[in-house]
């Protein structure tokens, strides 16, 4: 269900780029890419999950799936990538960083971030873009942005955050001149999700 969801979103929001022409894109995964981050099926801080499978199921699936929507928008542009983690898998999101680093690594057409923060960034002409989980400092974004990257905060006229999270809700708000979107999950909701 969660290769199909992914694979439908994906190949949506390339079309929408590609109808653009872009000569590059950055593709961000903002964490929580995978739902927990060991075989005892907790995340990162073991709280305990509802899954339904394997974790060697849902790398396999994951990679592959991720990869994929890499290689589509690598045939239609140069193609940076940026991988955040989430509080549900920093293990597994930094392994999967490095297994698109090591992916992509002799291809001219993808450009794999080896960054390995919680916040990371894009800069391209006056636009200035960071990318985080979310769960932690969102109320201080924009000042944390000035702080980290002053000097192409000083060069940009627009300057926005992108950030997941928050399962369900969708939401576009500006917090100290700096717009911060968040971006829902893809996934059904789980027992959990239902209930509250």
């Amino acid at each position: 269900i969660a290769e199909r969801r992914v694979k439908a979103a994906a190949g949506e929001l390339l079309a929408i780029g590609d109808s653009y022409k872009p000569s590059r894109r950055t593709i961000a995964f903002l964490g929580d890419i995978f739902h927990w981050d060991n075989p005892a099926g907790t995340t990162t801080a073991g709280t305990p999950l509802e899954r339904d499978g394997r974790l060697q199921k849902m790398i396999e699936v994951a990679c592959e799936s991720l990869i994929g929507i890499i290689e589509q928008s690598a045939t239609a542009c140069l193609t940076d990538v940026i991988v955040v983690n989430g509080n549900h898998d920093e293990t597994l999101s930094w392994a999967f960083q490095r297994i698109l680093a090591e992916r992509f690594r002799n291809d001219r057409s993808v450009e794999v971030s080896l960054e390995y923060t919680s916040r990371q960034y894009a800069s391209q002409g006056k636009t200035l873009l960071g990318f985080c989980h979310g769960h932690k400092a969102k109320k201080r974004l924009g000042q944390i942005m000035a702080l980290e990257r002053p000097r192409e905060w000083s060069g940009s006229l627009c300057r926005e955050w992108h950030t997941g999270h928050y399962h369900s809700q969708a939401a576009i708000e500006t917090i100290d001149s700096v717009i911060v979107r968040t971006c829902p999950s893809l996934s059904e909701p789980d027992d959990w999700h239902s209930e509250n």
